[in-house]
Protein backbone atom coordinates (compact mmCIF):
# COMPACT_ATOMS: atom_id res chain seq x y z
CA UNK A 1 0.00 0.00 0.00
CA UNK A 2 1.65 3.16 -1.11
CA UNK A 3 1.59 6.67 1.15
CA UNK A 4 -1.16 7.90 -1.06
CA UNK A 5 -3.65 5.17 0.33
CA UNK A 6 -2.29 5.12 3.79
CA UNK A 7 -3.11 8.93 4.30
CA UNK A 8 -6.77 8.16 2.83
CA UNK A 9 -7.38 4.97 5.16
CA UNK A 10 -5.97 7.31 8.13
CA UNK A 11 -8.25 10.03 7.50
CA UNK A 12 -10.79 7.83 7.02
CA UNK A 13 -10.78 6.12 10.02
CA UNK A 14 -10.62 9.65 11.90
CA UNK A 15 -13.66 10.28 10.13
CA UNK A 16 -15.26 7.55 11.53
CA UNK A 17 -14.21 7.34 14.80
CA UNK A 18 -15.12 11.77 14.89
CA UNK A 19 -18.59 10.95 13.79
CA UNK A 20 -19.22 8.05 16.10
CA UNK A 21 -18.17 10.56 19.10
CA UNK A 22 -19.93 13.18 18.00
CA UNK A 23 -23.56 10.84 17.67
CA UNK A 24 -22.49 9.71 21.19
CA UNK A 25 -22.05 13.54 22.70
CA UNK A 26 -24.26 15.99 20.40
CA UNK A 27 -27.11 17.16 22.08
CA UNK A 28 -30.51 15.57 20.63
CA UNK A 29 -34.10 17.09 20.82
CA UNK A 30 -34.92 14.15 23.23
CA UNK A 31 -34.81 14.83 26.60
CA UNK A 32 -32.28 12.07 28.55
CA UNK A 33 -31.98 13.71 32.28
CA UNK A 34 -28.72 12.49 33.84
CA UNK A 35 -28.80 12.51 37.68
CA UNK A 36 -25.42 14.21 38.59
CA UNK A 37 -25.60 13.14 41.78
CA UNK A 38 -25.98 9.42 40.42
CA UNK A 39 -22.57 10.29 38.85
CA UNK A 40 -21.18 11.89 41.89
CA UNK A 41 -21.99 9.17 44.17
CA UNK A 42 -20.33 6.29 41.82
CA UNK A 43 -17.09 8.52 41.80
CA UNK A 44 -16.94 8.00 45.48
CA UNK A 45 -17.73 5.06 45.94
CA UNK A 46 -14.37 4.04 43.29
CA UNK A 47 -12.25 6.83 45.69
CA UNK A 48 -13.41 4.38 48.56
CA UNK A 49 -12.56 1.17 47.15
CA UNK A 50 -9.52 2.30 45.65
CA UNK A 51 -8.16 3.77 48.98
CA UNK A 52 -9.45 0.81 50.72
CA UNK A 53 -7.60 -1.57 48.40
CA UNK A 54 -4.52 0.65 48.68
CA UNK A 55 -4.33 0.00 51.94
CA UNK A 56 -5.20 -3.05 52.91
CA UNK A 57 -3.10 -5.11 50.33
CA UNK A 58 -1.89 -2.60 47.10
CA UNK A 59 0.17 -5.70 45.86
CA UNK A 60 -2.68 -8.18 45.59
CA UNK A 61 -5.44 -6.03 44.76
CA UNK A 62 -3.91 -4.05 42.44
CA UNK A 63 -5.77 -5.14 39.64
CA UNK A 64 -9.01 -4.22 41.44
CA UNK A 65 -7.47 -0.74 41.79
CA UNK A 66 -6.53 -0.59 38.24
CA UNK A 67 -10.76 -1.13 38.12
CA UNK A 68 -11.27 1.13 40.55
CA UNK A 69 -8.92 4.22 38.69
CA UNK A 70 -10.60 3.60 35.44
CA UNK A 71 -13.91 3.73 36.55
CA UNK A 72 -13.45 7.00 38.44
CA UNK A 73 -12.36 8.59 35.35
CA UNK A 74 -15.48 7.00 33.78
CA UNK A 75 -17.48 8.46 36.24
CA UNK A 76 -15.50 11.91 36.27
CA UNK A 77 -16.26 11.93 32.80
CA UNK A 78 -20.17 11.72 32.93
CA UNK A 79 -20.07 13.92 34.94
CA UNK A 80 -18.38 16.68 33.11
CA UNK A 81 -20.54 15.48 29.98
CA UNK A 82 -23.94 15.82 32.12
CA UNK A 83 -22.45 19.59 33.26
CA UNK A 84 -21.37 20.44 29.56
CA UNK A 85 -24.85 19.51 27.76
CA UNK A 86 -24.40 15.91 26.96
CA UNK A 87 -26.97 13.83 28.79
CA UNK A 88 -26.75 11.31 26.64
CA UNK A 89 -23.11 10.29 26.54
CA UNK A 90 -23.26 10.59 30.71
CA UNK A 91 -26.47 8.38 30.60
CA UNK A 92 -24.00 5.90 29.04
CA UNK A 93 -21.49 6.26 31.83
CA UNK A 94 -24.42 6.58 34.23
CA UNK A 95 -26.09 2.93 33.15
CA UNK A 96 -23.09 0.63 32.37
CA UNK A 97 -20.09 1.76 35.02
CA UNK A 98 -22.54 0.39 38.13
CA UNK A 99 -23.28 -3.06 36.71
CA UNK A 100 -19.18 -3.49 35.47
CA UNK A 101 -17.46 -2.50 38.61
CA UNK A 102 -20.28 -4.76 40.86
CA UNK A 103 -19.59 -7.97 38.24
CA UNK A 104 -15.71 -7.61 38.65
CA UNK A 105 -15.44 -6.86 42.27
CA UNK A 106 -18.56 -9.24 43.66
CA UNK A 107 -16.43 -12.27 41.33
CA UNK A 108 -12.86 -11.10 42.70
CA UNK A 109 -14.18 -11.20 46.22
CA UNK A 110 -17.14 -12.64 46.37
CA UNK A 111 -20.72 -12.03 47.38
CA UNK A 112 -20.12 -11.54 50.86
CA UNK A 113 -18.22 -8.47 49.60
CA UNK A 114 -21.67 -7.16 49.39
CA UNK A 115 -20.98 -5.09 46.20
CA UNK A 116 -23.59 -5.86 44.24
CA UNK A 117 -25.85 -4.37 46.85
CA UNK A 118 -25.07 -1.61 44.92
CA UNK A 119 -27.16 -2.60 41.99
CA UNK A 120 -30.70 -2.42 44.11
CA UNK A 121 -29.57 1.13 44.12
CA UNK A 122 -29.00 1.48 40.81
CA UNK A 123 -32.17 0.31 39.36
CA UNK A 124 -34.17 2.21 41.72
CA UNK A 125 -32.18 5.27 40.15
CA UNK A 126 -33.31 4.37 37.15
CA UNK A 127 -36.35 6.39 37.67
CA UNK A 128 -34.98 9.75 38.53
CA UNK A 129 -31.83 9.29 35.48
CA UNK A 130 -33.84 8.57 32.85
CA UNK A 131 -36.84 10.51 31.45
CA UNK A 132 -40.34 8.95 31.08
CA UNK A 133 -39.54 8.93 27.23
CA UNK A 134 -36.86 6.19 27.70
CA UNK A 135 -39.35 3.95 29.20
CA UNK A 136 -38.00 0.89 26.89
CA UNK A 137 -34.06 1.94 28.23
CA UNK A 138 -35.58 1.99 32.44
CA UNK A 139 -36.50 -1.69 31.11
CA UNK A 140 -33.96 -2.93 29.62
CA UNK A 141 -31.81 -1.24 32.60
CA UNK A 142 -33.73 -2.77 35.20
CA UNK A 143 -34.00 -6.11 33.87
CA UNK A 144 -29.80 -6.05 33.73
CA UNK A 145 -29.35 -5.00 36.98
CA UNK A 146 -31.35 -7.60 38.53
CA UNK A 147 -29.84 -10.26 36.11
CA UNK A 148 -26.47 -9.04 37.20
CA UNK A 149 -27.41 -9.44 40.92
CA UNK A 150 -28.94 -12.40 40.66
CA UNK A 151 -26.43 -14.25 38.97
CA UNK A 152 -23.73 -12.68 41.61
CA UNK A 153 -25.58 -13.85 44.28
CA UNK A 154 -26.34 -17.58 42.58
CA UNK A 155 -22.56 -18.33 41.07
CA UNK A 156 -19.96 -15.72 42.87
CA UNK A 157 -19.37 -18.07 45.49
CA UNK A 158 -16.43 -17.42 48.29
CA UNK A 159 -14.88 -20.26 47.46
CA UNK A 160 -14.59 -19.02 43.87
CA UNK A 161 -13.21 -16.16 44.84
CA UNK A 162 -10.00 -15.16 43.40
CA UNK A 163 -8.70 -13.18 46.35
CA UNK A 164 -9.81 -14.18 49.79
CA UNK A 165 -10.46 -11.57 52.74
CA UNK A 166 -10.50 -12.25 55.83
CA UNK A 167 -14.16 -12.87 57.07
CA UNK A 168 -14.29 -9.86 59.57
CA UNK A 169 -13.10 -7.83 56.84
CA UNK A 170 -15.85 -8.96 54.45
CA UNK A 171 -18.29 -8.65 57.12
CA UNK A 172 -17.52 -5.12 57.79
CA UNK A 173 -17.44 -4.54 53.41
CA UNK A 174 -21.01 -6.28 53.51
CA UNK A 175 -22.07 -4.06 56.41
CA UNK A 176 -20.88 -0.93 54.32
CA UNK A 177 -22.56 -1.72 51.27
CA UNK A 178 -25.43 -2.09 52.88
CA UNK A 179 -25.87 0.77 54.67
CA UNK A 180 -25.07 2.53 51.59
CA UNK A 181 -27.39 0.90 49.33
CA UNK A 182 -30.11 1.79 52.18
CA UNK A 183 -28.94 5.23 52.48
CA UNK A 184 -29.38 5.87 48.37
CA UNK A 185 -32.60 4.13 48.39
CA UNK A 186 -34.20 6.00 50.42
CA UNK A 187 -32.44 8.91 48.85
CA UNK A 188 -33.82 7.99 45.38
CA UNK A 189 -37.77 7.50 46.90
CA UNK A 190 -36.89 10.74 48.59
CA UNK A 191 -35.78 11.84 44.98
CA UNK A 192 -38.90 10.24 42.84
CA UNK A 193 -41.44 11.56 45.85
CA UNK A 194 -40.03 15.37 44.92
CA UNK A 195 -40.48 14.92 41.44
CA UNK A 196 -43.79 14.15 42.15
CA UNK A 197 -44.83 16.93 44.50
CA UNK A 198 -42.79 19.46 41.71
CA UNK A 199 -44.86 17.59 39.02
CA UNK A 200 -48.74 18.27 41.19
CA UNK A 201 -47.45 21.62 42.10
CA UNK A 202 -46.43 22.50 38.23
CA UNK A 203 -50.03 21.01 37.39
CA UNK A 204 -51.87 23.26 39.92
CA UNK A 205 -50.25 26.21 38.72
CA UNK A 206 -50.78 25.59 35.41
CA UNK A 207 -54.04 24.70 35.89
CA UNK A 208 -55.14 28.05 37.61
CA UNK A 209 -53.02 29.62 34.67
CA UNK A 210 -55.85 28.45 32.52
CA UNK A 211 -58.15 29.36 34.98
CA UNK A 212 -56.72 32.79 34.81
CA UNK A 213 -56.17 33.12 30.98
CA UNK A 214 -59.78 31.62 30.80
CA UNK A 215 -60.89 35.27 33.15
CA UNK A 216 -58.52 37.71 31.83
CA UNK A 217 -58.51 40.15 28.95
CA UNK A 218 -55.32 39.61 27.65
CA UNK A 219 -55.21 43.26 25.93
CA UNK A 220 -55.60 44.86 29.35
CA UNK A 221 -55.24 42.20 31.65
CA UNK A 222 -57.94 42.98 33.42
CA UNK A 223 -61.21 40.59 33.91
CA UNK A 224 -63.11 39.64 31.28
CA UNK A 225 -66.82 39.25 30.48
CA UNK A 226 -67.21 36.30 32.10
CA UNK A 227 -65.87 36.66 35.87
CA UNK A 228 -67.66 40.29 35.67
CA UNK A 229 -70.54 38.14 35.31
CA UNK A 230 -70.18 35.86 37.56
CA UNK A 231 -69.54 39.01 40.52
CA UNK A 232 -72.77 40.46 39.38
CA UNK A 233 -74.94 37.90 39.63
CA UNK A 234 -73.67 37.23 43.15
CA UNK A 235 -74.12 40.67 43.73
CA UNK A 236 -78.01 40.67 42.56
CA UNK A 237 -78.88 37.79 44.40
CA UNK A 238 -82.12 38.44 46.24
CA UNK A 239 -81.16 39.57 50.58
CA UNK A 240 -77.52 41.01 49.07
CA UNK A 241 -77.10 44.57 49.75
CA UNK A 242 -77.11 46.99 47.22
CA UNK A 243 -74.36 47.90 45.17
CA UNK A 244 -73.61 50.19 42.14
CA UNK A 245 -72.64 49.42 38.44
CA UNK A 246 -71.32 51.89 35.94
CA UNK A 247 -70.29 51.39 32.23
CA UNK A 248 -67.81 52.89 30.98
CA UNK A 249 -67.34 53.77 26.84
CA UNK A 250 -65.14 55.69 24.92
CA UNK A 251 -66.10 58.74 23.07
CA UNK A 252 -65.12 58.54 19.31
CA UNK A 253 -62.96 55.47 19.85
CA UNK A 254 -63.78 54.51 16.26
CA UNK A 255 -62.13 58.16 14.34
CA UNK A 256 -58.92 57.51 16.67
CA UNK A 257 -58.97 53.74 15.11
CA UNK A 258 -59.75 54.88 11.93
CA UNK A 259 -57.03 57.72 11.92
CA UNK A 260 -53.84 56.20 13.66
CA UNK A 261 -54.50 52.48 13.40
CA UNK A 262 -55.73 49.61 15.85
CA UNK A 263 -51.90 49.24 17.32
CA UNK A 264 -52.68 52.56 18.91
CA UNK A 265 -56.26 52.36 20.31
CA UNK A 266 -55.27 49.04 21.40
CA UNK A 267 -52.68 51.31 23.66
CA UNK A 268 -54.88 53.86 25.00
CA UNK A 269 -57.44 50.83 26.15
CA UNK A 270 -54.67 49.32 27.88
CA UNK A 271 -53.61 52.74 29.59
CA UNK A 272 -56.90 53.83 30.68
CA UNK A 273 -57.55 50.33 31.57
CA UNK A 274 -54.51 50.31 34.09
CA UNK A 275 -55.79 53.95 35.56
CA UNK A 276 -59.62 53.11 36.26
CA UNK A 277 -58.13 50.27 38.52
CA UNK A 278 -55.69 52.72 40.34
CA UNK A 279 -58.98 54.71 40.83
CA UNK A 280 -61.49 52.43 42.12
CA UNK A 281 -61.29 50.55 45.48
CA UNK A 282 -59.55 47.11 45.95
CA UNK A 283 -63.18 45.72 47.01
CA UNK A 284 -64.16 46.77 43.64
CA UNK A 285 -63.94 45.44 40.19
CA UNK A 286 -63.33 46.39 36.55
CA UNK A 287 -63.55 44.37 33.72
CA UNK A 288 -63.09 44.83 29.87
CA UNK A 289 -67.06 44.10 28.84
CA UNK A 290 -66.24 44.27 25.01
CA UNK A 291 -64.58 46.24 22.69
CA UNK A 292 -64.19 50.09 24.74
CA UNK A 293 -66.41 48.91 27.22
CA UNK A 294 -65.62 48.68 30.68
CA UNK A 295 -67.70 47.49 33.78
CA UNK A 296 -67.44 48.54 36.98
CA UNK A 297 -68.30 46.98 39.93
CA UNK A 298 -68.90 48.93 43.25
CA UNK A 299 -70.45 46.59 45.91
CA UNK A 300 -71.95 47.97 49.31
CA UNK A 301 -71.52 51.38 47.87
CA UNK A 302 -74.47 54.45 47.60
CA UNK A 303 -75.27 55.51 44.20
CA UNK A 304 -73.99 59.75 45.13
CA UNK A 305 -70.30 57.79 46.25
CA UNK A 306 -70.32 56.10 42.97
CA UNK A 307 -70.99 58.71 41.14
CA UNK A 308 -68.11 60.55 42.27
CA UNK A 309 -65.95 58.23 41.81
CA UNK A 310 -66.97 57.80 38.47
CA UNK A 311 -66.61 61.71 38.12
CA UNK A 312 -63.08 61.13 39.05
CA UNK A 313 -62.45 58.64 36.68
CA UNK A 314 -64.05 60.55 33.88
CA UNK A 315 -61.45 64.22 35.05
CA UNK A 316 -58.57 61.15 35.33
CA UNK A 317 -59.00 60.25 31.69
CA UNK A 318 -59.95 63.87 30.38
CA UNK A 319 -56.95 65.57 32.04
CA UNK A 320 -54.57 62.22 30.32
CA UNK A 321 -52.19 62.36 27.37
CA UNK A 322 -51.30 58.86 26.48
CA UNK A 323 -48.47 58.55 23.81
CA UNK A 324 -48.42 56.06 20.73
CA UNK A 325 -47.37 56.36 17.55
CA UNK A 326 -44.98 59.24 18.13
CA UNK A 327 -48.44 61.46 18.79
CA UNK A 328 -49.69 62.49 22.14
CA UNK A 329 -53.77 61.15 22.31
CA UNK A 330 -56.40 62.71 24.34
CA UNK A 331 -59.57 60.56 24.54
CA UNK A 332 -62.66 61.10 26.41
CA UNK A 333 -65.27 58.58 28.39
CA UNK A 334 -68.50 58.53 28.81
CA UNK A 335 -70.18 56.32 31.99
CA UNK A 336 -73.37 55.11 32.99
CA UNK A 337 -73.69 54.24 36.69
CA UNK A 338 -77.07 52.87 38.30
CA UNK A 339 -77.62 51.72 41.46
CA UNK A 340 -78.50 47.87 41.90
CA UNK A 341 -80.54 45.75 43.75
CA UNK A 342 -81.04 42.19 45.28
CA UNK A 343 -83.65 41.10 43.16
CA UNK A 344 -81.90 38.70 40.95
CA UNK A 345 -82.39 40.37 37.75
CA UNK A 346 -78.37 41.08 36.65
CA UNK A 347 -78.89 41.64 33.35
CA UNK A 348 -81.83 44.15 33.98
CA UNK A 349 -79.35 45.95 36.07
CA UNK A 350 -76.68 45.77 32.90
CA UNK A 351 -79.80 47.57 30.69
CA UNK A 352 -80.28 50.22 32.89
CA UNK A 353 -76.68 50.90 33.15
CA UNK A 354 -76.72 50.81 29.10
CA UNK A 355 -79.39 53.00 29.31
CA UNK A 356 -77.59 55.50 31.48
CA UNK A 357 -74.31 55.57 29.48
CA UNK A 358 -76.43 56.27 26.14
CA UNK A 359 -78.38 58.68 28.00
CA UNK A 360 -74.53 60.84 28.78
CA UNK A 361 -73.66 60.16 24.93
CA UNK A 362 -77.05 61.89 23.72
CA UNK A 363 -75.55 64.73 26.53
CA UNK A 364 -72.88 65.61 24.85
CA UNK A 365 -70.49 62.91 25.95
CA UNK A 366 -67.47 63.09 28.36
CA UNK A 367 -70.18 63.14 31.48
CA UNK A 368 -71.46 61.12 34.00
CA UNK A 369 -75.01 59.82 34.35
CA UNK A 370 -76.58 57.97 36.95
CA UNK A 371 -79.58 56.39 37.59
CA UNK A 372 -81.32 55.61 40.91
CA UNK A 373 -82.50 52.34 41.75
CA UNK A 374 -86.44 51.67 40.41
CA UNK A 375 -88.86 52.12 43.30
Amino acid sequence: MNETDEGGVSAAMRGVFSALWSSLTRRRTVKFGVNEGFLIQGALAMVGYGVFFAVYDPGGLAPLIGVAILALGAYLLGLFLALHGNPNAAGVVALLMPLQVAFVFSWALSREAGVHLMLLAGASAVFTALSSEWKGIRTIVVVANVAVFATIQTFATLDKAWYRLPDHVLHLLFLTNAIAAAILLYLYAGAVQSRSDRAQQLATLALKHAGDLAETDALTGLANRRPAMARLEELSRPGRRKYCLALLDFDHFKRLNDEYGHSCGDQVLSVVGREINKSVRQADMIARWGGEEFLILLPDTRLGDATRLMERVRRSVDESEIFCGQHNHHVTVSIGVIEGTGDGQSQEAIKRADAALYEAKDAGRNQVRSHAAPV
